[in-house]
């Protein structure tokens, strides 16, 4: 793969801002050797799970949003937990903490990236996780600044 050399520079200078979406996490297992779950694999076990199978082969946005209305936020939160909290990260992931990163965000439902920076002792910055709308990215910083 030919990267740009200015995305190099950018990268190496820590100005690169990296967005992992639901592909990141492919690959990953657990120490049993479970793969994680693909979106459509995670839509068809909410389905299965909390709306007996209806839309098993819709949108897992669609799937989640009816599971939430039908059952709870909670349930389908708990149910998604439990599904990705015993994976385990990547090498990919374990390379991350080793780059300083401007920002950094993900779409993913699972904490490898955290897991990682968290298994990375010479990591060279720690991350800030935002996990809701309502985290205030403009306070985060502040706290990096001033600590």
């Amino acid at each position: 793969m030919d990267i740009p050399s200015d995305l190099l520079n950018q990268t190496r200078d820590g100005h690169a801002v990296l967005l992992l979406g639901a592909g990141a996490s492919l690959g990953s297992q657990t120490k049993d050797g479970y793969p994680c779950l693909s979106t459509l694999e995670l839509g068809r076990l909410l389905s299965d799970t909390l709306l007996g199978g209806y839309l098993r082969d819709g949108q897992l946005s669609q799937i989640a949003e009816y599971a939430i209305s039908e059952t709870d936020l909670g349930r389908v939160q708990s149910l998604i937990r439990d599904t990705f909290q015993s994976l385990l990260p990547t090498h990919a992931h374990k390379l991350l903490p080793k780059f300083v990163w401007h920002g950094l965000a993900t779409t993913n439902y699972d904490m490898l990236i955290e897991q990682a920076y968290d298994e990375i002792e010479d990591r060279l910055q720690q991350p800030r996780p935002m996990i809701e709308d309502r985290d205030r990215i403009d306070e985060r910083l502040l706290c990096i600044y001033h600590s």
